[in-house]
This record gives structure tokens, C-alpha cells and sequence, in this order.
């Protein structure tokens, strides 16, 4: 729109995409203090229906040399949606002007009729300028109910750069969004997926607990149950001898504090001398039986007090970690190795149970069946912070029972033991949340075979090997295969190390 005067030109240049191919409008002098309107219609070519018919007015104000004052257009928004000014002179900002509100647009200023659409540049220029920026007649573009309408080709190139930018910076927006959100979606997974881990470890864990618990029960229970048969065996044995003695001036006086033997179901006419030897000698080796049974029974305790814990704890090297099952670790040792890449320990203190290089262990099995039985050969800590143990895995007889590659008929011809196992060549690196408790492996020989044998029945956790098994060609050599250790310790600092 062009405002005439005798040595200005002012005129609002339309430069949002969605005034591709619309110019601008002359007005005369004569209507520079009338009330120009802005909207829908044939002035603008605007028909987009959100904006209103008379959503501007606009008059124009010419420069005051008395009081000093630029050029201005007053702007009134009569329609239902604000408009907005974007002003880019000292600082940029972006005024709001609400329905029946009034606003003052200056030179430079963008006048937008809605929220970033429909933009006008506000210019006051001298005349000799504006026709000199005029220049040979421009190409013709669009016509319409205003007449003819072109535009230089710049501008068409202009126009088309602004409606491509303002498209791209939305798309970007629009995926910069998506991609926050995702990655907050996945963050949220990768953390409900950690809980879900140790909640079934933890699960798991307390499964082995009850499968043992039942399984001590059970033993319980068959011991009683043997018991309670012995006991009504010899009740019974000893109410029918009673019966059949002719007078009570026969009875034995010691059988009120001794029970009669289990012989008296094969033979009613022994003395009193025997029925009194047979009975302490059956409660003699009931005795026996009942002790080897608690010894049997008993495990090794190897949970260390709060003293010996507070003790460990003084040669803690770094930070203590919580594991997956919810027990607190942390690396206890008077120093550490290297080989460049990994940091190696000697010791490693799971709440309460300390575990050190050498230890044979018990590993929690991730099937809920019993657990294994191995031996720490190195403790270390990666570059990524995973705590790992390296372990040599020993066979128990079930184990080589259920194996595909080797009968049944040839396991029992090497006649194991109770209690036996047979070490392995097989070597491999576990989260050191798998460490369970400690047990003790000895190893036997000829000459001390029957010695050990009796050690290793006295309690549980005790065990021994004398063969090792080669999964490999199904063999059971006496001698030790090479072990692939993670870590060489230089020769004397096991000891110097020990805590």
C-alpha cells in the first residue's frame, strides 16, 4: 500500500509467504487521514476465513517537526483475534495487540494481521527513491479483482526462500520434539527394565533359599519319622515282653530306665543280663546315629562379625556398590594391580562374607537348582566399572550323571565317593553378585584318600577331589590341566595381600 505526499512515499510491503504474489496498493494524497481497513477483501486478496473483514485500522500520521516525532501508522484491531507488531529497532520484541486495542507501527516495522501470518513491512521513503527503486516494468505474476498484480523476480525468489525456511524450521521443531521424546521413553524403559532385573535375581535368589530350606525339612522329617519307627518298635518289643513274664517277681529291675533290643522279635527267652546289654547298646548307637546325622546336617558359617566386618572395612580401596540382589559390596585389600586396562584385588566383602582369591565358593545357579561349586582365581574391576570374578569350575557326580557324553556304566567304574568332585579345565568371569558362600575342597591321594573321606562326611560344605574330568575325550586324568588365568599376581604378594 503506498501513502503519497509531496516528498514521502509510504507504503506497507507485503513479505510473508502467504502474500506470495500480491503487491502493492497506491493510494492518493487525498486519503492520507482516512481510515485505511486491513482484512479479508478485495483490497489485501486475502481469503482466508480466520481472518476477520475489518481486522485492522489504519491511519497514517505524518512526521512532526515541531515536536520531533517519525512517521507512524495508529493501527486499531476491530476483529475477534489479536494482531502483532514486531518491532526491530534498538531491541527486537513482539507487541500484541488485542481486539480494540491501539498500537503505533513505525518505519521497518512488520505488522502481522494474525499470530505469524500475513506480514506487512511499514517503510516511509522519499519519492525520488521509491521511484528510482521502481525500475523497468516488473513481470506479470497474478491477476484478480484488483487489477494486475506483479512481482520482480528477486522478490518472487525472496519470497519463495522465506516460505522454505519457515517450513524447515518447523519440521525441525517438530522432530527435535519427537526425539526428546523417545529418548525420555527409552531412558524410563532401560530403567524399568533394570528394576524388573533385580526384582527377578532377588526372586530368584529367595526361590534357592526356600528350594533348600524344603529340602532340610525333608531330611528332618525322614530322620523323625525314623526315629519315631525305631522308638515304637522297641515300645512295642518291650510291652510284649512284659506281658508274657509269669511273675512280677521275674521282671528285671534295670529294664524301667533301659528299652529292650531289637532281638526280643526273635528270641522271648533271653536273660536279664542280655536284654539289659542289648538296650544300652542300642541307645549306644542311636546316640551315634543321631550325632553323625547333626553333623551331617550342619553347614559352614561363614558370615564374620560386625567387629571383624568394621576391621575389613579400614582397607576398602574406592566406593561400595549395590548389586543386583541388594547387597552391598565393596573391594577390601591393602592395594590393587593393573595390567593397563583392568584394576585386580585380592578380596571382595559382600555384606557380611568376605571372599578372596583361592576360596572355593559356592555360585548361585540363574536355573533356581543347586548351586555350583568353584574355585576364585583373580577379582578385578573393568574400565566400565564391572566387578568380575574369574572362577574354575568343579563337576559334582550329578552333573557327570546327567552328561550326554558320558554312561553311566563308565562314570561308576572309577567307584567316586561321597562328597567327591572332579576339577575341570573350564574357566570363565561371572558378576561378582554370583559369590553365595564359602565351602572347602581338599585335594586326595592314595595315601591320605580314607583320611579325607572321613573329613569331608563330618560336615557339610566339605568336599575333595582326587581326578579331574576331560570334557573333551571323556577322561579322568590325575593330573592338573594348564588354567587360563585372567591375571598373573607377581610371585609373594597373595601373602603380603591377605587381610
Amino acid at each position: 500500500f503506498f501513502f503519497f505526499m509531496s516528498d514521502l512515499v509510504v507504503r506497507l510491503v507485503p513479505v510473508s509467504p502467504d502474500l506470495l504474489g500480491f503487491d502493492m496498493v497506491t493510494i492518493s494524497e487525498s486519503d492520507q487521514d482516512k481510515e485505511l481497513i486491513l482484512g479479508r477483501g478485495k483490497l489485501t486478496g486475502i481469503q482466508d476465513v480466520k481472518v476477520s473483514r475489518k481486522q485492522v485500522y489504519v491511519t497514517f500520521h505524518a512526521p512532526n517537526p515541531d515536536t520531533g516525532e517519525t512517521a507512524f501508522l495508529a493501527i486499531t484491531v476491530k476483529g475477534g483475534k489479536p494482531s502483532y507488531i514486531f518491532r526491530n529497532a534498538n531491541k527486537a520484541e513482539t507487541i500484541e495487540v488485542l481486539p480494540s486495542c491501539q498500537a503505533k507501527v513505525f518505519h521497518n516495522d512488520l505488522l502481522y494481521l494474525l499470530r505469524d501470518k500475513f506480514a506487512y513491512r511499514f517503510e516511509v521513503v522519499d519519492a525520488a527513491a521509491a521511484e528510482s527503486e521502481a525500475g523497468p516494468p516488473r513481470k506479470k505474476r497474478r491477476t484478480d479483482l484488483n487489477g494486475e498484480r506483479s512481482l520482480t523476480e528477486l522478490e518472487l525468489l525472496q519470497q519463495e526462500h522465506e516460505k522454505l525456511k519457515a517450513s524447515s524450521a518447523k519440521q525441525i521443531r517438530t522432530l527435535s520434539t519427537r526425539i526428546q521424546v523417545l529418548q525420555d521413553n527409552t531412558i524410563d524403559l532401560e530403567t524399568s527394565l533394570e528394576k524388573v532385573e533385580k526384582k527377578n535375581l532377588a526372586l530368584e535368589r529367595n526361590i534357592i533359599k526356600l528350594q533348600k530350606q524344603i529340602k532340610t525339612l525333608k531330611a528332618l522329617e525322614a530322620k523323625e519319622k525314623s526315629k519315631y519307627n525305631t522308638l515304637k518298635t522297641l515300645y512295642d518289643s518291650s510291652a510284649s515282653t512284659v506281658h508274657n513274664v509269669p511273675s512280677p517277681q521275674t521282671v528285671p529291675t534295670k529294664r524301667r530306665r533301659g528299652r529292650p533290643s531289637l532281638a526280643s522279635k526273635r528270641s522271648r527267652d533271653f536273660s536279664e543280663d542280655d536284654s539289659d546289654k542289648d538296650s544300652e547298646e542300642l541307645l549306644k548307637e542311636e546316640k551315634l546315629i543321631e550325632a553323625d546325622l547333626e553333623m551331617e546336617d550342619s553347614s559352614e558359617d561363614d558370615e564374620l562379625t560386625d567387629t571383624r566386618v568394621a576391621e575389613l572395612e579400614q582397607h576398602q580401596i574406592g566406593e561400595s556398590w549395590v548389586d543386583r540382589a541388594g547387597q552391598t559390596c565393596r573391594w577390601v585389600s591393602p592395594g590393587e594391580f593393573t595390567d593397563g586396562i583392568n584394576k585386580f584385588y585380592t578380596s571382595v566383602l559382600i555384606d557380611k562374607r568376605c571372599f578372596s582369591i583361592g576360596d572355593a565358593v559356592y555360585v548361585f545357579s540363574p536355573h533356581g537348582s543347586d548351586s555350583y561349586i568353584g574355585k576364585i582365581l583373580c577379582l578385578y574391576q573393568t574400565p566400565l566399572n564391572k566387578r568380575r570374578v574369574q572362577i574354575q569350575w568343579f563337576y559334582n557326580q550329578n552333573e557327570l550323571l546327567s552328561s550326554p557324553k558320558l554312561s553311566q556304566r563308565d562314570f561308576k567304574q572309577h567307584q567316586p565317593e561321597r562328597k567327591e568332585l572332579f576339577g575341570s579345565s573350564i574357566v570363565d568371569t561371572n558378576d561378582v553378585g554370583v559369590l553365595d558362600k564359602h565351602c572347602i575342597i581338599k585335594a586326595a591321594n592314595v595315601e591320605n584318600l580314607e583320611e579325607i573321606v572321613s573329613w569331608s562326611k563330618s560336615a557339610s560344605g566339605r568336599f575333595f577331589y582326587q581326578k579331574y574330568y576331560d570334557n573333551k575325550t571323556n577322561t579322568f586324568p590325575t593330573d592338573g590341566p594348564s588354567l587360563p588365568a585372567k591375571f598373573s599376581y607377581p610371585e609373594g604378594s597373595l601373602e603380603a595381600l591377605k587381610i
